[in-house]
Parts: structure tokens; sequence; C-alpha cells
């Protein structure tokens, strides 16, 4: 379970733009549905990033995996196909729904949101 997102966790783009980005949102130039964009369209990048090392044997599918809820993030939003999904190895006893599960998607954005307004 995620129960403190690491500086890993936050994309590579907003890492080194935190700064900027807050002091946006707080002069009012940037509201919370393009913050929330912005950082959705981040992280679906980086999903899309590490499935392609998935499949291309750069990364493995295990406990280890790097930013095992930017993935799940990408599986609960369906950007990828059944074809897509079918060339991951899920380790022993994980199925897509167990993965998705154990990373709760569903809050992912609102953590990433929280972490950078609050740096």
């Amino acid at each position: 379970m995620v129960s403190d997102l690491s500086r890993k966790a936050v994309p590579q783009y907003l890492m080194f733009k935190n700064s900027t980005i807050k002091v946006l949102y707080d002069s009012g130039l940037i509201d919370d549905k393009t913050l929330e964009t912005g950082i959705e369209n981040s992280v679906l990048n980086q999903a899309r990033t590490i499935y392609f090392n998935l499949i291309q044997g750069e990364e493995e599918f295990s406990e280890g995996l790097a930013m095992p809820e930017i993935l799940a993030y990408g599986f609960y939003r369906k950007i990828f196909s059944e074809k897509e999904i079918s060339k991951i190895t899920f380790g022993s006893g994980i199925t897509l729904e167990t993965f998705c599960k154990n990373y709760t998607p569903e809050t992912l954005i609102s953590k990433l949101k929280e972490q950078i307004l609050n740096k």
C-alpha cells in the first residue's frame, strides 16, 4: 500500500518545477483543474514509459518495480489495450486487479497535488 508518496512517485517534470508550480497556483494563475490535468498528463506519460521498460525487459515486474503507483494509475485509467496488458508477466499470485488495488490509483493525483502544494 502507498501510505506516503516518496519523491520518486512525483513525476520527474514536476519534481524540478514544484516551486514554480506552487507560485503560479498560489497566485491564481493555475487553477485546480489545470494543475490536476498537468499532473495527470505527466503521470500517464510516465506510466507508458514504465510499461515500455517492462515489455522491453529493462525493468522487471516485481515488488521492486519503480513507481508502481504510477503504473497502477495507467491501468486504472485504461491507457493500455488488452493486447498490451497481455504482454506483462505479473508475479506469482498477482493479477492486474490485485496490483491496482494495492496502490489505490484513484487517489494518486490528489496525493501528488497535495505533495506539490505543501512543499
